[in-house]
């Protein structure tokens, strides 16, 4: 379904958060991944990684070094800071700690486009602010 909407919208109108870390472990170092994906000045990027919990210490570890919940929040400030209108995220608070939530659930609120999330967690959901909710009931799904 993922991949359907992002063929559907067209290019970057549409980023997705996947469940899992395939084709994302690489050589590349946290800083490069950062700046192939979020058009900014070296300057920009380090101060937009550094409000995701990735200090100057991390800037040059490659990714295929990260844990899983350091590499989902490289993926999430990816997201966020990206251009793209819609965001689509698969379970997001999968392996992130406490610290790591409070910045993810601020970036989501001050997001402006718009998110679609698949979560079971509804605390985050409430934290996030989200006005929607859609649950799956008896092989349906309904609006609550």
């Amino acid at each position: 379904m993922m991949r359907a909407l992002v063929a559907a919208a067209g290019e970057g109108e549409v980023a997705v958060l996947p469940q899992t870390s395939d084709g994302l472990l690489s050589d590349a170092t946290v800083m490069e991944f950062f700046r192939a994906r979020v058009p900014v000045y070296v300057d920009d990027a380090e101060r937009l990684l550094a409000g995701h919990q990735f200090g100057p210490d991390v800037w040059d570890v490659r990714t295929r070094s990260l844990s899983a919940g350091e590499l989902r929040r490289l993926v999430l400030a990816v997201l966020v800071n990206s251009p793209a209108r819609v965001l689509v995220l698969d379970e997001p608070t999968n392996f992130l700690d406490f610290d790591a939530l409070d910045v993810v659930e601020e970036a989501l609120r001050r997001y402006r486009g718009t998110v679609l999330t698949v979560t079971h967690d509804e605390f985050f959901a409430g934290a996030v602010g989200y006005s929607r909710r859609w649950h799956v009931v008896g092989g349906a799904v309904v609006q609550s």
